[in-house]
């Protein structure tokens, strides 16, 4: 995979990337690929605001869509 020899996987980019990418997971209903990079999101979205001060919404948005997700996978 290409991402993979990316340098900048603890980024704000990646970190909304894997969170796009759950949504297209989600639209075609494999909801534990969808889970899956929504958690790697919010693993990033984490240390991003710790170290970064970044803006905490893209927790709240990552946490909002896991609701969905596990709700839809039946958990």
């Amino acid at each position: 995979m290409q991402m993979e020899k990316c340098n900048f996987r603890e980024d704000s980019s990646y970190m909304y990337l894997m969170q796009k990418i759950a949504v297209l997971y989600f639209r075609q209903s494999d909801y534990i690929k969808a889970i899956d990079f929504t958690n790697e999101s919010v693993r990033i979205a984490k240390k991003y605001v710790i170290h970064h001060s970044g803006s905490k919404l893209a927790l709240v948005r990552n946490y909002s869509h896991l609701y969905f997700y596990y709700y839809a996978a039946g958990r």
